[in-house]
Formats: structure tokens, sequence, C-alpha cells
């Protein structure tokens, strides 16, 4: 898992998508994954959006649902 904090998670979506996914395969792993951590920063307390790198099958982005339910009331 490769975790962002302060890019443009979005942009970095759309170029690594361009990256073909053989030169993944070659890098060892059975799942690559760019993790968005921004949201933690502002105030959102439990979920992250991610992006499936590798395996083909998973490229794709996984968003936050639409509540964000802090851990303490």
């Amino acid at each position: 898992m490769l975790q962002n904090e302060e890019s443009n998670f979005n942009l970095m979506c759309a170029i690594a998508k361009d990256v073909p996914i053989e030169e993944f395969a070659s890098a060892g792993f059975d799942q690559i994954w760019l993790a968005d951590y921004s949201g933690i920063r502002q105030g959102m307390h439990q979920e992250i959006e991610l992006f499936g790198l590798y395996p083909e099958g998973i490229r794709t982005v996984t968003r936050r649902s639409d509540h964000d339910a802090k851990p303490y009331r």
C-alpha cells in the first residue's frame, strides 16, 4: 500500500492508470494499492479512499461512504 496524505488523489489515480499493468506484475506483490489518507487531516475519522493498482481486477477507486461516523459520541 502506498499512502498519500497531501497530494491530489484523483490526479495520482489518473496518472497511475497510465502505468502498464505489467510494470506492477514485475514488482512481485499479490496486490498493490494507493491509499488516500488526506481526509484524516480534514477530520474524516474512519475511512480512506483506495485505488487498486494491481492486479487488474481491482483497478478501480473505492470511495469513502457518504457518512463519517466519529469514533466517539
